[in-house]
């Protein structure tokens, strides 16, 4: 939705300054002519589709890609999108991570399992198969001990919103995520 918002302003932006540029021919006007330089956006003298494309690459690099990581029931394969962003530290869901993604370690833990239990199933609170999925695949499943738990995980890989994502499925069923994320 937000890419055909940004076509139509583009589009629209150079509607006008066609229109404008067409004008400043037939009246000649300084002012209707400064417009229309203002609307090469790429500076190459001309106002076409070439300058539409500078405007959407500007708005995405303003925009920036961000990044997220997820813990629930369902499968992050099946997902279209990023939702729901969850801002807590016990629900199931994607969580904000940033606009890059910083190295880990055990000392700067991405989720931090043993202070934070996510709840993986909040309706009945059985036991559920459930996901994680992560934007680099450096990103590893620990225990409270330091230990790798990835052997305890199935893997693929995905990509939402231009980002690959590794999706790592628990082989067992859990009622809380208590793992930490490196």
């Amino acid at each position: 939705m937000r890419n055909l918002r940004h076509f139509f302003v583009a589009f629209l932006l150079l509607f006008v300054a066609t229109t404008t540029m067409a004008q400043s021919q037939s009246d000649n006007t300084q002012t209707k002519a400064v417009s229309a330089t203002k609307a090469d956006v790429n500076g190459d003298g001309v106002v076409n589709e070439a300058d539409i494309e500078e405007i959407l690459a500007i708005m995405q690099q303003e925009n920036g890609t961000k990044y997220y990581w997820y813990v629930g029931q369902t499968n992050p394969a099946s997902m279209t999108s990023i939702s729901p962003v969850v801002s807590d530290n016990t629900s199931p869901g994607w969580r904000l991570i940033g606009t890059s993604v910083p190295s880990y370690s055990d000392t700067n833990m991405l989720w931090d399992g043993v202070t934070n239990n996510i709840q993986v199933d909040k309706e009945s609170g059985e036991r559920a198969q459930y996901f994680v999925a992560v934007p680099n695949n450096k990103i590893q499943i620990y225990n409270g001990l330091k230990g790798s738990e990835m052997s305890n995980y199935d893997t693929s890989e995905i990509t939402i919103g231009g980002v690959k994502y590794y999706v790592y499925s628990y082989k067992s069923k859990g009622r809380v995520f208590g793992m930490n994320l490196y």
